[in-house]
């Protein structure tokens, strides 16, 4: 690890919750990379990236209502959880994207058509 990288993740080995993690992750990730707003010299894959975890980062803080103590281990783990689920997009709006049903777990969809399934055959949501 690089010595910026290094120095930064010594600034985070004493936080003991979510909303001291969350906030450390937050003036991390703008003081190694800059405002995501303020990028818009990225490039799309590299600017969605950045969002993504932006938008994760964001969401930390209100993990310590489920719950209140966690470490830069729990926070290095439910990063990679979160960031490991952010599948790109594809395909264009309003138009019909065929998935396997394993796939779909957690997808935002306005409807689904589920065809060609034999009733018990897959797991019970």
């Amino acid at each position: 690890m690089p010595a910026t990288g290094r120095r930064y993740a010594v600034g985070g080995a004493g936080l003991s919750s979510w909303a001291e993690l969350a906030g450390w992750t937050t003036v991390t990730f703008r003081a190694l990379f800059g405002d995501v707003a303020d990028e818009p010299r990225l490039p799309e894959g590299e600017a969605r990236a950045a969002e993504t975890v932006a938008r994760v980062v964001s969401g930390l803080a209100e993990l310590g209502a489920v719950e209140p103590v966690a470490d830069l281990a729990a926070l290095g783990l439910t990063l990679g959880l979160e960031l490991a689920d952010d599948l790109p997009r594809q395909g264009r709006f309003g138009t019909g994207v065929l998935v396997a049903l394993g796939s779909a777990i957690g997808l935002d969809l306005d409807v689904v058509f589920v065809v060609g399934a034999r009733r018990g055959a897959g797991a019970v949501a």
